[in-house]
């Protein structure tokens, strides 16, 4: 299996990088959010995970959405979490009103949704129990290619100054949020 120089858009958790002996994780650039998409007419202004025991809820198969989901209260929502094999999968059902909402990582449901009809609203969700609902992403290099790392972490602290990033991000119809 032919090995990468540079991988981008890694989850660059300090315990999740001190695990891992073969690259090197760094330049944390943007953080990721679990959010929900979803169509209020179907869940009204103001859901919250109750509304889901009437009505369904799609989210990515195997993913922590999807594992929240179903856990929740008991196992409460379990029949009406639908699973997709992506995200943009999900969102497509939502989109022919197979299911009132999508719970998923909000750059995955912006990129699907674009410029949502006003019916649809993306937000967080309250959801008690959930172990993690935000995480920084970065950069990981091969551990023997760091000179390759220092260079890209210069590159994305230039563009992160000048705003280069938030300005990618916005070309591509997604929110930029900075790393914390």
């Amino acid at each position: 299996m032919p090995v990468s120089d540079l991988m981008l858009h890694v989850p660059s958790e300090r315990e999740f990088a001190l695990r891992n002996d073969m690259v090197v994780i760094f330049g944390a650039y943007f953080q990721e959010q679990l959010v929900i998409a979803r169509n209020t007419a179907k869940t009204g202004e103001m859901p919250t995970l109750a509304v889901f025991r009437f009505e369904k809820i799609g989210a990515e198969l195997d993913s922590l959405p999807s594992f929240f989901l179903i856990g929740f209260g008991g196992g409460t929502l379990r029949d009406n979490v639908v699973h997709y094999p992506t995200v943009a999968a999900a969102v497509a059902a939502m989109l022919r009103e197979e299911v009132a909402a999508v719970f998923a990582p909000r750059s995955q449901i912006e990129a699907a949704l674009g410029k949502p009809a006003e019916k649809y609203r993306i937000e967080t969700l309250l959801a008690p129990g959930l172990s993690k609902d935000r995480w920084n992403l970065g950069v990981a290099v091969s551990t023997q290619n760091r000179q390759l790392g220092y260079a890209i972490d210069d590159i994305l602290a230039s563009m992160a100054a000048s705003g280069e990033i938030e300005a990618l991000f916005a070309r591509h119809g997604l929110s930029y949020q900075a790393p914390e």
